[in-house]
């Protein structure tokens, strides 16, 4: 069994797996995972903390750079492996699918601008060898 050490402030919630034939034969797994941040101790991304770099927990940091306070942020990702028929496979993209709640309306625009930073700035974005999407949603308090 493999461990997955995670920060407290971040939880994942159960994920779904099914698999399909494609025409080669192979298996295309998809999968969906939830994450959901729960760092937020009344003042949001107001300050500057440490971070790990997830997608997410880059973004909190750059928000928190930029003055965009998250008070929420969780995150409904989904990802398609295809599995060869010899055996093995690999991920063909995973789609990053963030629904973040900031403080108040005026930092919405700049809150969806701030995911390109997160990505350039995503240890696990910038090692993988497939596409990871982003399709953020924001609405304010």
């Amino acid at each position: 069994m493999t461990k997955l050490l995670v920060p407290r402030s971040l939880q994942f919630f159960s994920s779904e797996n099914s698999i399909e034939m494609n025409n080669n034969m192979a298996h295309e797994h998809r999968y969906k995972l939830t994450a959901q941040w729960h760092g937020n101790k009344g003042t949001g991304t107001s300050g500057v903390r440490e971070y790990d770099r997830s997608h997410m927990l880059s973004y909190l940091y750059v928000c928190a750079l930029e003055g965009v306070i998250v008070t929420d942020y969780v995150d409904h990702a989904t990802g398609i492996m295809i599995e060869e028929t010899k055996g093995g496979g690999q991920f063909k993209e995973v789609t990053l699918n963030p629904i973040i709640t900031v403080a108040n309306d005026s930092m919405i625009e700049k809150a969806l601008e701030l995911h390109h930073n997160a990505h350039e700035m995503c240890y696990i974005a910038n090692s993988v060898n497939f596409e990871v999407k982003c399709n953020p949603v924001c609405k304010s308090n």
